[in-house]
């Protein structure tokens, strides 16, 4: 929960937390809804608010604890909480939009067991002033093992959502629709919340409050974490909000649904009770953004760099150890906090002793070079023995199998391994199929999960800079196009442009992505380049597309973003009608400079959303032109500082004769100008003097010519 918000103090027995996101700079100050959800909750069931209950629950709590450590302050732990991750999507495939990866939880799942042990990497960002402070709490946050029906599980379960978006008003509702008993289970609910970050139900104390309610407040324990804020980017290419990408908003909430409040108490003082921890200095309110060290607030140094605070995730890096023990006395003494040490979801189930699930092909890449290449694939131990001996095999158009043995490095139940064996492919298009078998030798109890396919494709075609693609004749030897199934997701298609590229998002049923990738290029020799390409595009909120624009510079071994990219609706028509549902987009190639074997990818990726077009794909040796009609084979025009630029315009790469004669008809200027397309010219024409000259050029094999007017530099 972090954004600008202001709090009124409300210390009650339950407290939900609830941050909201602004869209747009019109969003500028939103205010955090903790005071009245908490107020709501307590309407509900006709209750009036203790403000000092928790409280003096959590001071007997904390004397008898020390009590019982011989008045003296120890480390207790080690702590196991069984999580359970209920993904609640849009229909996406998994990956993709609402439907977030297994690697995108497991990203998550990481950055809440460093930040709680302070095994953060950003942990020496915390200042020399508050190190002596630092608190680490010895947790270990699992996925459950075990469902509630005692079945092995993943600790993910996805859900189909019945709403394309969630509010506050929402949390019965959205809670409903996926629930395991959260005496069992920490209970974090990922969906598209709308203008929110996230939330967290605070604990309860055996005080006078909601406990007779405990049926009802039961149901809605736990976590709920926006999507685009789940995760972190430090660990894959998540598409995850600016300044909440480092996972910190779950670590955030985890604290609340711990007992911890905000830093600052929720208050506007520096006089009253804050955060009722004595080692986080007081302040009057939460700090936004990532500002530079020191700030001050109460005549002291505030501590924004704590994950109670409202900071981004990169300036968050601490716990104190006064907040470490706040948590130790929620954890071994509140109602569905204590009885998740001891969790049923913490024990793999019987029945399951040999099992494993073929989780993903990491590589190879849909298009690459090279027919010698490395096949890496994840998979996880879903037995109740640690997993320590597999078998892998692969096949090629569903041809003679290629079985490998391996023997690992002990993986614990429920945990990830990879593994990468040599595999020799063929040229073309090709379906690469993945079977794993004999966990620890022995078969599998459950194969349902070890088989997974990838169409891959393998082509060298090279081609030489400048490039263009406007997709009106076949392009199937310069663009090379990879999708999950047999029937290509990106199709010519008739639009205002006679015949663009469209990627027909209405009807994609696979779980991954489409590709559309370029010939090898070779950018070592160019000093500057760059990428224009127009498209169309309506937006379907419930079912967007996303599009990324990928490079290579190892002939597709691995794809990076491109920088400086990102797509946006331009027409509120599904199917372009004319000039005005369409966009341009110039993009420099600044990262791919000096490299041989660069090739660009446009990666796309939806559900049943609406169709996206591309069209008139310009890569450019140097700047890019201006863009010019179709019609227009070649434009001239007189540079500012002397001289002219000539802008060609051409179907096809060929050799442009340029010669220019003074009005007495004496050649002044004679150049051949080879592997002209569609780049710029400029003649910086120093010898000539200031006057009117006649420019004549072969071009298409056809002669024009056109009077200019040259200032001499």
């Amino acid at each position: 929960m972090k954004f600008p918000h202001r709090l009124r103090l409300l210390s009650t027995v339950l407290l939900v937390c609830v941050c909201l996101l602004p869209i747009t700079a019109s969003y500028s100050q939103v205010r955090c809804a903790t005071v009245e959800h908490t107020e709501m909750l307590y309407q509900k069931f006709n209750k009036v608010p203790q403000p000092e209950a928790f409280e003096k629950w959590m001071q007997v709590r904390k004397q008898a604890q020390l009590q019982m450590n011989g008045l003296k302050q120890t480390q207790v732990g080690p702590y196991a909480i069984p999580v359970v991750i209920h993904v609640i999507h849009n229909g996406e495939p998994i990956g993709i939009g609402t439907n977030i990866s297994d690697e995108q939880i497991l990203s998550q799942i990481n950055v809440l067991n460093e930040d709680f042990k302070r095994l953060n990497a950003d942990a020496n960002q915390t200042p020399s002033l508050f190190q002596p402070v630092a608190g680490s709490l010895d947790i270990q946050f699992v996925l459950a093992r075990q469902d509630p029906t005692g079945a092995p599980t993943s600790g993910i379960v996805r859900k189909r959502g019945g709403k394309t978006s969630y509010v506050m008003a929402d949390d019965a509702t959205l809670k409903a629709q996926s629930y395991w008993p959260s005496e069992n289970y920490f209970n974090i609910w990922v969906c598209n919340l709308s203008n929110l970050l996230g939330y967290a139900q605070f604990p309860v104390s055996n005080l006078e409050g909601l406990e007779e309610f405990q049926n009802e407040i039961a149901t809605t324990d736990g976590v709920v974490i926006s999507y685009d804020a789940f995760g972190s980017i430090d660990d894959g290419n998540f598409n995850l909000l600016a300044g909440f990408n480092k996972g910190r908003t779950l670590t955030h909430e985890a604290g609340h649904f711990f007992g911890l409040r905000h830093i600052w108490g929720d208050t506007n003082s520096c006089t009253s009770t804050t955060d009722y921890v004595a080692d986080t200095p007081k302040q009057n309110d939460e700090t936004n953004g990532c500002p530079s060290h020191p700030q001050t607030s109460c005549t002291t140094t505030k501590m924004f760099q704590n994950f109670m605070d409202y900071t981004d995730d990169p300036c968050m890096n601490i716990f104190t150890q006064g907040q470490v023990a706040r948590m130790q006395v929620v954890l071994e003494n509140s109602i569905r906090r204590v009885s998740l040490l001891n969790s049923i979801g913490l024990v793999s189930p019987s029945g399951g002793v040999h099992n494993v699930a073929l989780r993903s092909i990491l590589s190879p890449n849909p298009v690459s070079c090279a027919t010698n290449t490395t096949l890496r694939i994840r998979f996880q131990n879903l037995g109740s023995n640690d997993l320590t001996y597999l078998k892998v095999s692969y096949s090629i158009d569903n041809g003679t199998s290629i079985t490998s043995e391996h023997v690992l490095t002990p993986i614990a139940p429920f945990e990830y391994g990879e593994l990468s064996l040599p595999v020799t492919l063929n040229q073309g298009e090709q379906l690469l199929s993945i079977t794993l078998s004999l966990p620890n030798g022995t078969p599998d109890d459950n194969s349902s999960d070890n088989q997974l396919s990838k169409r891959i494709v393998i082509n060298d075609f090279e081609n030489e800079m400048p490039i263009r693609e406007r997709f009106e004749t076949s392009f199937a030897n310069q663009w090379t196009i990879v999708s999950p199934d047999t029937e290509s997701a990106w199709q010519t298609t008739s639009t205002f442009y006679d015949q663009s590229l469209a990627f027909k998002a209405e009807d994609t049923q696979q779980t991954e992505t489409s590709w559309l990738v370029g010939p090898v290029l070779d950018f070592s020799y160019l000093d500057e380049s760059h990428l224009r390409f127009e498209w169309s595009y309506h937006n379907n909120a419930s079912q967007p597309v996303t599009l990324q624009l990928k490079y290579t510079t190892d002939c597709g071994s691995t794809y990076l973003d491109l920088p400086g990219f990102s797509l946006f609706e331009t027409t509120t028509n599904t199917n372009p009608a004319n000039a005005d549902d369409w966009d341009t987009r110039v993009v420099s190639l600044e990262a791919l400079l000096g490299f041989e074997n660069v090739r660009l990818a446009f990666v796309a990726s939806s559900y049943l959303g609406n169709p996206l077009f591309l069209d008139n794909l310009e890569l450019y040796v140097g700047e890019a032109s201006p863009k010019l009609p179709i019609e227009e084979i070649v434009a001239i025009y007189p540079k500012t500082e002397g001289g002219i630029k000539l802008t060609f315009n051409v179907e096809d790469k060929q050799t442009v004769i340029v010669s220019i004669f003074d009005m007495m008809g004496r050649t002044v200027i004679y150049g051949v100008e080879p592997n002209t397309l569609n780049q710029t010219k400029s003649l910086e024409l120093q010898a000539l003097q200031t006057g009117i000259y006649i420019v004549h050029m072969k071009v298409d094999n056809r002669y024009y010519s056109q009077k200019v007017f040259i200032q001499a530099p």
